[in-house]
């Protein structure tokens, strides 16, 4: 710490002028009452001094720690200085030399009293506790935000990956489903023309030569018919190439239908997360920014550089009013430490200033930086996702498979169509009934064959609409994420 010499070595100079001829026992007194001051007054300073230096966010109340030290020091210098010459008669210039004396040093410590100094000094303290605090609570909120988002982004990213992994399956079967139907509807048509054979076969076997046998051939060969081609289905191959393509179509229906399920499940669970993580994560952190905004409208370094401005100012005027030379070249001894100290706190400030703009200007306070936005949204990463879903085109494969299907009932009506021979083959007696019989089984297998390709033509569209970009991009996109924070 500083020593303040000047002002008592003034005072020395001062006592020995004024004191020339004086008793030895006033000059004595007066002597060590000036001794004892010096004492008392560096003291006094470096209490001051103490105090503005240990003074913190946990040590405040420096305005009234700093008014009583001034005050004890008045009273115990008056005291002093009193007592020193109760007892003595004082010649007229050592009376002057005593009032001016005290006067100088009421002049010196009388403004110090009241001064904003200390006060100022509080808020800046306070000022920078609560920069500190926030500054870790940002960073634990931050860090919060991060695990908690990530989570969340974790899980949503998972479910959209599922939709993912959904679709590739899709498109795999597909593509396996019209391969099989075509290959159903084509080894259909060759059981129709077997049949057709294996029929005509038995009409010639069955007939033989004309003659007294004809009536009991075509009886047999009636039987034969209505036992091959029935209303239900036709004994052979050709029953089992319509039980493939119906098994077929019932397996690709219920599959398509376990997609759409599964689908609407997916997207319900993502945008359940998303839900969740705008009305908790992304909530609380725009409760954050409102506080970091808040902070540096109102309470911002600026404000705390004033207070410092203002503890500085008030020194200039207290030093030029002082009497001597020498009394202010302490008072500026004086000064230097106390700004010292101010200036060692401003910087511990302005330093968490600039910490928390480097970590959370771009962070917390508006507008957020890209980097931030993209942090908590994710949207590339999303974006890359949902470009990988929409580049597999299975909407339009849907599509496709739609009018494959359409393809297939056609080649499955044209596998029917060797049947017609049947007739040209048969005695006249029994064409109508072959006919009959045809006709009836033809609108069994169409009917069983639009039956279960219903529940296909029902759920394709559906899945369909659910797998098209523009569907994808509104229940799996980031946009309201995004636009939350922004």
């Amino acid at each position: 710490m500083a020593t303040y010499g000047a002002r008592p070595g003034e005072l020395r100079d001062l006592l020995n002028q004024a004191s020339a001829g004086a008793d030895d026992r006033v000059r004595t007194a007066l002597t060590q009452c000036i001794d004892r001051y010096v004492d008392l007054r560096q003291r006094a300073l470096d209490d001051l001094v103490d105090l503005v230096t240990k003074a913190s966010a946990g040590n405040l109340g420096t305005e009234a720690k700093w008014d009583a030290r001034v005050n004890a020091a008045r009273t115990d210098y008056n005291r002093l200085f009193g007592d020193s010459v109760k007892d003595l008669l004082l010649p007229p210039p050592l009376q002057l030399f005593w009032a001016t004396a005290l006067q100088a040093e009421e002049s010196f410590f009388e403004p110090l009293v009241g001064m904003m100094t200390p006060k100022l000094l509080d808020d800046i303290l306070k000022h920078q506790d609560g920069l500190s605090k926030l500054i870790g609570e940002l960073r634990d909120g931050w860090k919060f935000v991060l695990t908690a988002d990530t989570a969340l982004e974790t899980d949503q990213l998972q479910a959209v990956r599922q939709i993912d992994a959904m679709v590739q399956e899709l498109v795999k079967d597909l593509d396996s489903w019209q391969k099989k139907l075509i290959d159903d509807a084509a080894k259909a048509a060759e059981a129709a023309k077997r049949k057709v054979e294996d029929l005509k076969a038995r009409a010639k076997a069955q007939l033989g030569p004309a003659g007294k046998w004809l009536e009991t051939a075509i009886e047999a060969l009636k039987q034969v018919i209505l036992e091959q081609i029935k209303p239900d289905g036709m004994p052979g191959d050709m029953d089992t190439q319509i039980q493939s393509a119906q098994q077929q179509l019932d397996l690709a229906s219920s599959a398509l239908v376990e997609r759409v399920r599964l689908h609407r499940s997916l997207v319900q669970t993502y945008r359940a997360l998303v839900s969740t993580e705008r009305g908790g994560v992304l909530t609380m952190f725009n409760k954050t920014r409102t506080d970091v905004d808040r902070y540096l409208k109102e309470n911002n370094v600026t404000q705390a550089h004033e207070w410092l401005e203002e503890a500085r100012d008030e020194f200039p005027d207290w030093i030029s009013d002082l009497p001597t030379a020498r009394l202010r070249d302490d008072a500026t001894a004086f000064q230097n430490e106390i700004v010292r100290r101010l200036e060692d706190d401003w910087k511990v400030t302005g330093d968490l200033d600039k910490t928390f703009r480097q970590e959370f200007v771009g962070v917390f306070a508006s507008p957020l930086s890209n980097e931030t936005i993209e942090t908590l949204a994710e949207r590339q990463l999303f974006a890359k996702q949902l470009e990988a879903i929409t580049g597999r085109d299975a909407d339009e494969k849907l599509l496709e498979h739609l009018n494959r299907l359409q393809d297939f009932r056609e080649r499955f009506n044209a596998s029917l169509v060797p049947l017609d021979d049947i007739p040209a083959a048969m005695p006249e007696e029994l064409r109508d009934l072959v006919s009959l019989r045809n006709e009836e089984f033809r609108g069994f297998v169409r009917q069983r064959i639009e039956h279960h390709m219903s529940a296909l033509l029902h759920v394709i569209p559906d899945l369909h609409r659910m797998l098209q970009p523009s569907t994808l991009e509104e229940e799996l996109g980031r946009r309201d994420l995004e636009e939350m924070l922004r």
